[in-house]
């Protein structure tokens, strides 16, 4: 581990209470790393690089450029003419593949067209235009944020911890604050989870189920918190998500914002309002070292209002000198609680939006049971008082939403006036299809129906189910629907990967479609065999999110027989067929 028990007794002496708690952490931290580099281990033996490139977790066909020296280590530059477009990041673990001898390496720099690593391991003899490779084994720099962060939390970062365990009491709301909406068209729920976050002395939760206007909601609050002269730092996990905040807030002219992040995740038409632009034409064409760099982005973020980053950014050193009157963390339920420590730590108080019924943190290692829990769920059990739900559902048709919301939300949920009748324009396809906005094909009774493994990998696929699927999208694509209204969900990542091979539609996993929408979504179950054995699709949750995507239409495909072994599936399927919506495939 990067940081000693010795350090964590030097730091946390006076902190007993929250010292247990952040040790148990960093147990858990280490547990997951061990997973997540032996699943790397696996998968670069047995997956095809190319595949992996495109998974955003290798780099190929590098050719050796030259040698640097520095302490302690080896720098080694390589270049290759080919855009490298990856997920592998600076300070990364990685294992370096020249001359047919692997080498463990950090990434010290990358750019588009280069990548320099440094290694302490015996490098063979080397000369120029030796041909490498580059696998990713471990995302180093957000574990290490993580670790460094829970060494050194401020004061509010451990009494997150006390809320956490019922440990400190909230604060009383503080009802002085009177409010004037920037949007009149703000739903009751809304006005009133925006009401009491600003009034919030100490943090807020906003519980908001699938379409419920959550980013409309953030945007809000970052309105009201500017305009009481608040520095607001706005994250997420995901890019995604922050760019979705982002696409609204720039309407707001008037407000200084800077999005922090690396610029090739972040769209054209955002990149305007990153710092690296922002840095562009203040420097002009200057020269400047990486001294003078730091100091000029801490100039320019110290004059932003807010700030938009991901969780794990706001660990870096970027903003290691930016403090924060409130930090606003959307999908925090999706967030694990070291990652959502990051931006809290920064804040004087915390504003959490999630929904605890949909997908929970991103965690490989069944050990590590406290990462599996985020702060979201963990306070809104405790400090119910301390949250509002929005409950008017603006994204789906009426039917779409009959079962989640029975099944999840205990029949909370309204359906707005307008989304009600979301119906496709096109018509009913020739087969699979009925008129209702919900249909699911049932392949029980087909004899090609059975689900198969790939060599490499325990993940399925159904190579019945891909063939319906891209019979839909043509038949769609044929009638006049446009490919960006159109996406595909698989819980397996295989078929995605099959699926992403022929179609030329958004396909997904669950995981990748949480926060998404699409006018009509395709569902691939994959799971088919005489068991009954459905893995992990019995994890309510994913259904949940999987079922919430689409306004207009959704076909589900699946063998029943095979999910009804499931009582939640066999629930579902009941109710498709109280409405009538099962097709049978013969």
């Amino acid at each position: 581990m990067i940081y000693s028990y010795y350090n964590l007794e030097e730091n946390l002496h006076k902190d007993e209470d929250v010292k247990e708690e952040i040790e148990n952490l960093l147990e858990q931290i280490e547990l997951e790393k061990k997973i997540v580099k032996a699943n790397m281990i696996t998968e670069k033996t047995q997956m095809d690089p190319k595949e992996r490139e495109r998974e955003g977790r290798a780099i190929n066909n590098l050719v050796f450029s030259e040698k640097r020296g520095r302490r302690y280590s080896t720098g080694l530059k390589f270049t290759r003419k080919e855009k490298i477009r990856t997920e592998i990041k600076k300070g990364d673990l990685c294992v370096l593949t020249i001359n047919d001898e692997e080498i463990n390496c950090e990434i010290g720099n990358i750019t588009s067209n280069s990548v320099i690593v440094y290694t302490d391991e015996k490098i063979p003899k080397l000369v120029k235009n030796n041909i490498a490779k580059i696998d990713l084994m471990l995302n180093e720099t957000t574990f290490r944020r993580w670790e460094k962060n829970l060494m050194n939390l401020n004061e509010s970062g451990k009494n997150a911890l006390r809320f956490k365990s019922n440990r400190i009491a909230t604060k009383d709301y503080n009802e002085n604050k009177k409010i004037t909406f920037y949007n009149n068209k703000l739903d009751k729920y809304q006005k009133k989870a925006v009401r009491h976050a600003v009034n919030s002395e100490d943090f807020f939760l906003i519980h908001g189920p699938f379409g419920t206007g959550k980013t409309t909601t953030i945007i809000e609050l970052i309105l009201q918190e500017v305009k009481s002269n608040h520095k607001v730092l706005v994250t997420s996990e995901s890019n995604t998500a922050i760019d979705n905040i982002l696409k609204k807030l720039r309407k707001h002219k008037k407000i200084n914002f800077t999005r922090v992040g690396a610029s090739d995740k972040i769209p054209n038409y955002l990149r305007q309002h990153t710092l690296d632009n922002k840095l562009k034409e203040y420097l002009e064409d200057n020269e400047i070292n990486d001294i003078e760099k730091l100091e000029i982005e801490e100039e320019i973020l110290n004059h932003s209002q807010v700030i938009l980053t991901t969780n794990s950014s706001a660990g870096s050193i970027t903003l290691a000198n930016i403090q924060f009157d409130i930090a606003i963390i959307d999908e925090a339920s999706q967030a694990t609680i070291p990652s959502v420590l990051l931006p809290i730590n920064k804040a004087e108080k915390f504003v959490l939006i999630g929904d605890h019924k949909q997908l929970p943190p991103v965690v490989l290692n069944n050990n590590a049971s406290v990462l599996k829990t985020s702060l979201f769920e963990e306070l809104i059990t405790i400090h119910e008082h301390q949250s509002q739900e929005l409950l008017i559902q603006y994204r789906m048709n009426e039917i779409l939403m009959l079962f989640p919301n029975m099944k999840f939300y205990g029949n909370k949920l309204k359906c707005s006036e307008k989304s009600k009748n979301y119906y496709l324009n096109c018509g009913v396809l020739e087969k699979y299809d009925s008129s209702s906005p919900l249909v699911f094909i049932d392949t029980s009774k087909h004899k090609n129906n059975k689900e198969n493994r790939l060599g490499y990998s325990n993940s399925y696929i159904n190579n019945l189910e891909i063939e319906i699927v891209l019979d839909i999208i043509k038949m769609y694509l044929d009638k006049g629907i446009k490919q960006k209204d159109i996406g595909v969900i698989s819980p397996y990542a295989n078929q995605v990967r099959e699926i992403n091979k022929k179609a030329n539609v958004a396909v997904k996993s669950v995981d990748g479609f949480q926060g998404g929408e699409k006018e009509i979504i395709i569902i691939s179950l994959v799971r088919s065999n005489d068991n009954k054995d459905i893995g992990f699709l019995k994890d309510m949750r994913r259904l949940n999110v999987s079922l919430t995507r689409a306004k207009k239409k959704l076909i589900i495909i699946g063998n029943r027989e095979t999910l009804e072994g499931n009582k939640d599936y066999k629930e579902f399927l009941e109710f498709c067929e109280q409405l009538g919506c099962i097709s049978i495939l013969d």
